[in-house]
């Protein structure tokens, strides 16, 4: 019996604790937390000099692509399509989000094209998409009305 015991006492000396598994664990976890936090909200933000840059370098590819007939149906699209041209936008200064909601058209507005963005065509915007708010039951339908602004 004392040779069991013995033997016993032998393995437990060798092996770690169960409570230092656990805290080890738990903070590694907490650890990964920690850093998966500042790695995502880092790179929701772009420095001035990185917006302004984004800015001009799409307003320049926009301005060929965007006349007087299609500025309201372009704008809809940059929501999904370009993203990251509406936070430049939003970073250089210019106001593309009020209390009616979001209207992308200012940001192409704000763009040194030729091409002039009425104040009309900015409030058929603001009434379509107003329109498709009250309109629209799920989101899935709300995108497909304001694509259609």
């Amino acid at each position: 019996m004392k040779t069991s015991v013995r033997n016993h006492m032998k393995n437990k000396k060798g092996a770690v604790p169960i409570a230092a598994v656990v805290a080890v664990i738990i903070a590694l976890i907490v650890l990964g937390a920690v850093v998966i936090f500042f790695v995502s909200s880092g790179g929701m933000q772009i420095s001035k000099a990185d917006a302004e840059r984004i800015f001009q370098t799409q307003c320049q590819l926009y301005c060929d692509k965007i006349n007087s007939k299609n500025n309201i149906e372009f704008s809809a699209q940059l929501k999904d399509q370009d993203p990251e041209f509406l936070q430049a936008c939003e970073v250089v200064g210019v106001e593309w989000k009020d209390e009616k909601g979001e209207i992308p058209l200012r940001c192409l507005a704000a763009c040194p094209c030729d091409v002039q963005v009425s104040a009309a065509e900015v409030n058929a915007d603001i009434s379509c998409r107003s329109r498709c708010v009250r309109q629209t039951s799920t989101a899935e339908e709300l995108s497909s009305c304001i694509a259609a602004c």
